[in-house]
């Protein structure tokens, strides 16, 4: 199963509760790009785009409504052949309340040899 990006449009209402095309972004969990579109056609206006998501794991799961996706960067430190070290940059998904909740999710998941560089709020609502 591959991790997707997409953006779609579909139909919102505005601050006065007029119908309205609004974009939205959304992780994807499936195989194909066609599998993938597929399963936004059934509520989405138009997609504008759909692409292999960057994004290499997705930690927790939404334990509520108010769950949000924070987006992070996770260095992998490695000895190198030449005996110098390398650091590999390793982005995922956390599903948390804050980002102080998602650095503890985080912190619960890296290993000895990772460090967490960054992490912070994503555009994502959801993931399908």
């Amino acid at each position: 199963m591959s991790i997707f990006e997409a953006k779609v449009k579909t139909l919102g209402k505005d601050k006065k509760g007029n119908n309205k095309i609004i974009s939205l972004s959304y992780i994807v969990l499936n195989d194909t790009y066609a599998e993938v579109e597929e399963q936004l056609m059934t509520f989405a206006v138009s997609i504008p785009s759909i692409s292999l998501s960057k994004y290499e794991s997705i930690i927790n799961e939404a334990s509520d409504d108010k769950s949000e996706l924070y987006k992070s960067c996770v260095a992998l430190n490695e000895l190198a052949e030449d005996g110098s070290m390398k650091e590999t940059k390793i982005y995922v998904l956390v599903w948390a309340h804050s980002t102080e909740e998602a650095n503890e999710e985080l912190k619960g998941w890296i290993s000895e040899n990772m460090s967490i560089l960054s992490v912070g709020r994503s555009n994502f609502i959801d993931v399908l």
